[in-house]
């Protein structure tokens, strides 16, 4: 057995923001229906853009964790004009209840999906496996990010971090939970450079008053030994790095996006405004895409990395 510790787009709308708080958008027209998307990814290799769509309506019974089975994973064009708004899955496959935050690898796309983890061929759209997590007692999968070629994902209700072993040859075959649960103050968006992990803290049973932290974490090191990151308390999303190493955070509490240059000791908001900021991804070109779930929408924001 493994083991392993760690201290580790209603209608779509693209929206160009400077790199400084509160810039006048220019909005582009409608080109798609998106429901309460929550991820975006894009493809290496192909340059498309996946997004994750929960599915359904923000104010229905259980939306975000319902096993309804309404969930859709849309593919966007690398201009972020919807190419394909219900790729996956096909007709007919296996539906999709939540699906929340997705990872890249060789060709597939792995989905995080409530209790479960879902893998698809990007190219032929198959459904590869259905790995199932409710031995490891999981309810809220979350995000999803390859460290150092292994599978990391979070569980926001669970308070956990697992590492999903064989993902990086195919098939996941091992799901093991690292460290204690409850130490992260409802454990949600990750991102990875090397050796060093990053953790965006949400705390789903305290939203109104809570607040919790972005933490760093090093590979191979005890997961309570951790270094807080500059970003103050919020209700912390998703993370995403730059090629340049800034590190960048949506926040649900200030309602936009945050970043932090290497080696700052201060962070810096760069967008307000948006309606449930989700889990962003930077593109190629260095533009952050950034999903307002509740809007329904897709955000590009411009920043000085090209």
């Amino acid at each position: 057995m493994h083991r392993f510790t760690c201290c580790l787009l209603s209608s779509f709308t693209c929206a160009v923001f400077a790199a400084d708080p509160a810039p006048a958008p220019a909005v582009a027209a409608p080109v798609g229906n998106l429901e309460l998307p929550e991820s975006v990814i894009q493809d290496p290799d192909t340059g498309f853009i996946w997004c994750s769509n929960i599915g359904g309506k923000a104010d229905a019974p259980d939306a975000f964790a319902a096993k309804d089975g309404n969930g859709f994973i849309s593919k966007l064009n690398p201009d972020g004009t919807v190419a394909e708004l219900r790729a996956l899955p096909k007709a007919g496959g296996e539906p999709l209840n939540g699906p929340k935050g997705m990872a890249v690898l060789g060709g597939a796309l792995w989905v995080a999906d409530i209790d479960r983890v879902v893998c698809y061929e990007l190219e032929s759209g198959t459904q590869l496996q259905s790995f199932d997590l409710t031995e490891q007692k999981v309810a809220f999968a979350n995000d999803l990010v390859f460290v150092e070629d292994m599978l990391l994902l979070s569980d926001t209700i669970g308070d956990q971090l697992i590492v999903l072993h064989g993902a990086e040859r195919g098939q996941i075959t091992e799901a093991e939970v690292l460290g204690a649960k409850g130490l992260f103050g409802g454990a949600n968006g990750l991102a990875a450079i090397g050796n060093t992990a990053y953790l965006a803290s949400f705390p789903l049973t305290n939203m109104e008053k809570g607040e919790d932290f972005v933490r760093k974490f090093t590979l191979g090191e005890d997961m309570s030994e951790n270094t807080r990151t500059p970003l103050p308390g919020g209700l912390w999303d998703g993370l995403a790095l730059g090629a340049d190493g800034t590190l960048y955070a949506t926040d649900w509490r200030s309602k936009g996006v945050w970043s932090v240059a290497p080696g700052a000791k201060e962070a810096k908001q760069i967008s307000k405004d948006m309606n449930g900021p989700a889990d962003l991804c930077v593109l190629a070109d260095g533009a952050l895409l950034v999903p307002e779930m509740m809007a329904n929408k897709v955000t590009r924001i411009e920043t000085a990395a090209k």
